[in-house]
């Protein structure tokens, strides 16, 4: 590493391990304002740029480009994207054959009238339709979303009612599907749009093909990308082909990527890391891409790794809670044999990560091959086109990590924890920001803080989206400076980023956002819970893995059979309308509840409390109950078959008994344990179940 003073700004410079490549940043000091507000001088401040982005003089200005580009590069036995199917076989095609199915999907657009600005919503569900149909409507200059797919659409869920609202919001969008969905039949009259608006794959694949508006230009929105962000109304993100260039170009010079990579996705393309990071940035390389379905891998998730050994994948991604099933399926055993000497980039991003889960993977990994400077922390939002910082490991430093006392968090700077210090937390850095993109941490006045100080995480680059559609409000987080603020709290040492936490009502679970509120309305909805006395939280304690989602209310039910019933319904309320499973249930007075003086909830108070230890008793209380009221109402296996169902079930959940009746939601299931349970009974009982 070198440094040399230039004036008001430091240049520092690095060498990628991948790229053996120079990668400058700059440490942003504005010696007037500090000498201002009174701060040393010697004590650089928290503003960090990754430097400039070296633009190719010839290439594309749009992804319309992009993928003409690397269509043209294909030979005629050329492979590059598989799509695995749920069986394990795959389909394989060439950027050029996507670009003629692509074209056809546009054929049969314009055949039904849909002309450039119109809005498409696409309900589809193999990684092949959805790419056909996404660039059938960027070649057309039609604006594409892809959503969550809903459960049903028979009963109240998050998804659907979030689908119904993104339909609204976009103004008569068409619906782009297929005949082999879910209740196709009903996607017309459940979203409120015209009958002839509802599209189906296989027909506008039937057309001939049509080139497409060469008038696409860098401005133009590219596809919408949602979130829900700070609220249950989900928000649309306008991310233009400039946006999404910059930052898959930013991304590919910090982390050195080559067009001779593999790279495999598993996530659904709804999530925005999938469809920009795994696959726009792809195309810009015109790298080998593989995707598989999610089921695929959750059911098992060592299909993972065979894909990465089937294929010789040299990237692939995922957020921290599939890493913790890695390890889980590690530790029952497995006598397959793997080669992961291919892997170069295990990238963990989408969810706070977990220094104990990604050093546990690297040590059960090691025997297979893979090496200790794969993984690959990173930062990134759907209002950025996704990742914007990565960290590269390097053999000094494979997975470099800040413990520090959670006590000093909200002080003016971080203090070091020692070894085995009770009060330590730890914070795995994600690395200086890409080229292009720089990022500065503040307090609450906007004043930008020193190194090593907690604050709130602000972005300005060429990713960054100029705000909301058709949303003035939410739209204020993007400034008329170019700043963002990512409700992100965490701080800034030797030019590398470290998250803390949120300052959102946020909670990230399982790679998904999910509004404190909507949570919180949900538990309100249940017979004896007060209304305004709930909270709901992400608490990550000492030695956990990952963070819990800790449920707080006030019930004025205190008999112990009563109050099992209400958590009953709670539990089952939350996880039948939001689609998240709550970690703990906690009953309190309503002088426990802490509030502001306009009645405003203080989570944060909660979840340090419960983070310390304070509400270790209820917790023991309310488990001992349970496991009475369990041992009493069970009813045993009766026959060999029931028999191995529950031993499934008991294996796949952690629990020690299960009677047939039991509900799978109250004994810990969620819908990532359900598609576990459902492969193994496959595996077990030799048949397909639906």
């Amino acid at each position: 590493m070198w440094a040399a003073g230039c004036g008001s700004c430091e240049i520092v410079a690095r060498k990628c391990f991948f790229c053996n490549a120079l990668v400058r940043m700059r440490l942003v000091v504005d010696r007037a304002k500090e000498s201002e507000r009174g701060m040393d001088f010697e004590q650089s401040q928290a503003q960090v740029t990754g430097g400039p982005l070296r633009r190719t003089p010839h290439g594309p200005r749009t992804f319309v480009e992009a993928l003409r580009a690397a269509a043209g590069q294909c030979g005629p036995s050329d492979e590059s994207i598989i799509h695995v199917q749920q069986d394990g076989t795959d389909v394989r095609q060439s950027y050029a054959g996507l670009l003629e199915e692509a074209q056809r999907v546009l054929g049969g657009l314009r055949r039904a009238g849909i002309q450039p600005g119109a809005r498409a919503i696409l309900l589809l569900e193999s990684s092949k339709d959805i790419l056909a149909a996404f660039w059938g409507c960027v070649l057309g200059r039609v604006i594409p979303v892809i959503p969550g797919l809903p459960p049903t659409y028979d009963e109240p869920n998050r998804a659907f009612d979030q689908l119904r609202q993104v339909a609204r919001k976009l103004g008569e969008p068409v619906v782009i599907t297929s005949r082999g969905m879910r209740a196709v039949d009903r996607v017309a009259q459940s979203l409120d749009v015209r009958p002839s608006a509802v599209l189906m794959i296989e027909q506008l694949r039937g057309h001939e093909p049509v080139r497409g508006d060469d008038g696409c230009v860098e401005t133009d929105t590219l596809f919408f990308s949602l979130t829900s962000g700070s609220t249950s109304q989900p928000k649309c993100i306008p991310l233009t082909h400039g946006n999404l260039l910059s930052r898959a170009a930013g991304a590919n010079q910090l982390c050195g990527h080559r067009g001779d990579e593999v790279a495999l996705s598993w996530l659904p393309f709804d999530h925005i890391g999938t469809i920009s990071d795994w696959h726009l940035r792809c195309v810009l390389l015109g790298c080998r891409a593989i995707y598989a379905p999610k089921e695929y891998v959750i059911g098992r998730p060592l299909r993972w790794i065979d894909l990465i050994d089937r294929y010789r994948v040299t990237h692939t991604w995922a957020p921290n809670f599939a890493y913790s099933l890695i390890n889980d399926a590690l530790a029952r055993g497995t006598d397959i044999r793997w080669d992961l000497s291919c892997v170069e980039a295990f990238l963990t991003a989408g969810e706070p990560v977990s220094a104990k889960v990604v050093e546990h993977l690297l040590s059960q990994l090691a025997a297979f091959g893979l090496k200790p400077t794969v993984m690959r922390p990173a930062f990134g939002m759907a209002e950025m086109g996704s990742g914007v910082t990565y960290r590269c490991a390097t053999e000094e430093s494979p997975l470099k990590v800040r413990r520090v006392r959670r006590s000093s968090l909200a002080g003016t700077r971080i203090a070091t924890a020692g070894e085995g210090e009770a009060d330590a937390v730890a914070f795995p850095s994600l690395g200086p920001p890409i080229p292009g993109v720089t990022l500065r941490i503040v307090d609450s006045d906007g004043h930008v803080l020193r190194e090593e100080a907690v604050g709130q995480l602000e972005v300005r680059g060429d990713p960054v989206a100029s705000g909301y559609y058709d949303d003035a409000n939410a739209s204020s987080a993007f400034r008329s400076d170019g700043w963002f603020q990512t409700g992100d709290m965490g701080f800034v040492a030797e030019g590398e980023l470290y998250l803390t936490g949120r300052a959102k009502e946020c909670i990230i679970l399982n790679g998904a956002n999910y509004y404190c509120g909507e949570i919180e309305e949900a538990v309100e909805a249940v017979a004896g819970v007060e209304p305004t006395y709930s909270a709901a939280c992400a608490v990550r304690r000492s030695g956990d893995e990952a963070e819990r989602l800790v449920i707080f209310f006030h019930t004025s039910v205190v008999e112990d059979r009563g109050l099992q019933d209400v958590l009953r319904s709670v539990r089952q309320r939350v996880v039948r309308q939001i689609g998240v499973r709550p970690d703990y249930l906690i009953p309190l007075d309503k002088k426990e509840i802490p509030k502001t003086a306009v009645g405003k909830l203080r989570r944060r108070q909660l979840a340090e409390r419960f983070a310390a230890g304070s509400f270790d008793a209820i917790v023991e209380r309310l488990d001992r109950m349970r496991a009475a009221e369990t041992a009493r109402g069970q009813v045993a296996p009766r026959n060999d078959v029931e028999a191995r169902i529950a031993q499934i079930w008991r294996e796949v959940l952690g629990v020690s008994r299960i009677g047939v009746d039991d509900n799978v939601f109250e004994l810990g299931g969620n819908s990532i344990l359900l598609m576990q349970i459902h492969s193994r009974l496959e595996t077990a009982f030799g048949s397909v179940l639906s």
